[in-house]
């Protein structure tokens, strides 16, 4: 059994869904140490898929706070689980641990977070890291997909929401950062194949994308291809990382590579638009 962190946000329950009963869920904010770990026990767990994380935009940019709670989350969890054995920790992290400034990210890459929520992941990893158990941790791109509420995430959801209302996109900064966009199910499929293999022999880090890099200005452009929306560029964008993942090390360490383009995830994320604005 696959218990899940985060199992009621937008990509823990696509996982669940996926995962059938074959996962349960953690709740780490309402629930006793005991009580998780008699629930991991219970049911025979072998691997814990750790979604539960901040969101940025309930927090100040660089307060801390984000930081913190990233870190107390992963310290939380492994208070639970230290005394226990054999469990395979595979959480999400973020390319966001990345600078700015590189031709791609590889594991290699070195570890300079822009903000708050990026060193929030890198103190994840290592609280993790600093554990007794094994660790895989995905350092994955900007996800993208409907949610179980039926509205479109991530920038792809945020330009089909300005087209539907108001027929213009507005670009933050100059447009030219690049953005790696990976879909929820190729996500979802990614977690579920690595905890079918259960824990690796030593830690894993490995960054995760979707193969498909653009600038903002070339997304827009797809989504105002043959209609008359125009955009506007609006403000700096602050913090707006840039930069595309290697998908080379994942793709041999998993025998996985992602399938839905971003002209797939735009029209998906149209559609939805579309109905939740009926």
């Amino acid at each position: 059994m696959i218990g899940v962190t985060g199992a009621t946000g937008f990509i823990g329950s696509h996982l669940m869904n996926a995962l059938g009963n074959n996962g349960f869920q953690i709740d780490l904010r309402n629930s006793t140490n005991e009580e998780v770990r008699n629930l991991i026990n219970r049911n025979n767990c072998h691997t814990i898929v750790h979604l539960a994380n901040p969101t940025p935009s309930n927090f100040d940019e660089n307060s801390g706070e984000m930081r913190e709670k990233a870190r107390n989350l992963a310290n939380r969890l492994i208070e639970i689980i230290e005394p226990m054995q054999n469990i395979h920790i595979l959480a999400l992290s973020s390319i966001r641990v990345y600078p700015n400034g590189l031709p791609f990210f590889t594991s290699n890459s070195p570890l300079n977070p822009i903000d708050d929520y990026g060193q929030g992941k890198v103190e994840m990893e290592e609280a993790f890291k600093s554990s007794k158990h094994t660790v895989t941790a995905l350092r994955c791109s900007s996800v993208q997909g409907v949610g179980q509420d039926g509205l479109p995430r991530g920038i792809v959801g945020i330009f089909a929401k300005q087209l539907h209302e108001n027929g213009k996109l507005s670009i933050m900064g100059d447009g030219l950062a690049t953005k790696d966009l990976i879909h929820v199910q190729n996500l979802v499929s990614l977690l579920v194949k690595l905890a079918s293999m259960g824990a690796p022999d030593t830690d894993v880090f490995l960054p995760v994308g979707g193969e498909s890099p653009l600038t903002v200005t070339e997304l827009a452009k797809l989504f105002t291809t043959g209609t008359d929306c125009k955009t506007e560029t609006i403000g700096p964008a602050n913090f707006e990382l840039s930069g595309h993942v290697d998908n080379s090390e994942i793709t041999s360490h998993a025998d996985w590579t992602p399938t839905w383009s971003v002209e797939n995830m735009i029209e998906e994320s149209l559609k939805a638009t579309r109905g939740a604005m009926q």
